[in-house]
């Protein structure tokens, strides 16, 4: 600011960006929490920015909750913003989250893309440990992977061109 330059929301997205691939979560959402306190304008982009960079650090509540405000803040939620929530979930193992949000997905009439079903077939190293809900208990790797490879058919059939 002192140069004479007037940052804007893609300057923002950027640095939000930045700090998320850095692994500064908390940095990101400073830079988000000032915009909203000096009342600039919030847009989808920066949410986006933002959701990713919560996501990659493992805040998954963080970035549900934003998810869950854009629509208060005026912001409609895209496909992007849906991906980005269905891949954190995933990471963290929270299957079950991802598959209704991915039906949500379906109902609001958005596309599902490739990233999103893939964030389903590997959803996280750790997964034999990983918690599949705070409200359900820990399932079998065996059952979990069955139950992924359903997804998986079902998801094939329904993109594949008609004969």
């Amino acid at each position: 600011r002192d140069s004479g330059v007037v940052p804007d929301c893609v300057l923002y997205s950027t640095l939000i960006n930045a700090y998320g691939r850095a692994g500064k979560p908390e940095e990101a959402q400073r830079v988000f929490d000032q915009l909203k306190s000096e009342r600039h304008l919030i847009d989808a982009p920066l949410c986006g920015a933002l959701m990713d960079a919560l996501g990659r650090a493992g805040c998954v509540d963080r970035s549900a909750a934003l998810f869950d405000e854009m629509p208060r803040l005026g912001i409609q939620r895209e496909a992007a913003h849906y991906g980005a929530l269905v891949i954190t979930l995933c990471r963290a193992g929270y299957i079950e989250r991802a598959y209704s949000l991915l039906a949500e997905m379906e109902r609001e009439g958005l596309a599902i893309e490739i990233p999103h079903r893939s964030a389903l077939l590997w959803p996280s190293p750790w997964l034999p440990t990983a918690r599949m809900s705070p409200f359900e208990p820990r399932r079998s790797l065996p059952r979990l992977a069955l139950q992924l490879s359903t997804y998986a058919r079902r998801a094939m059939l329904s993109t594949s061109p008609a004969p």
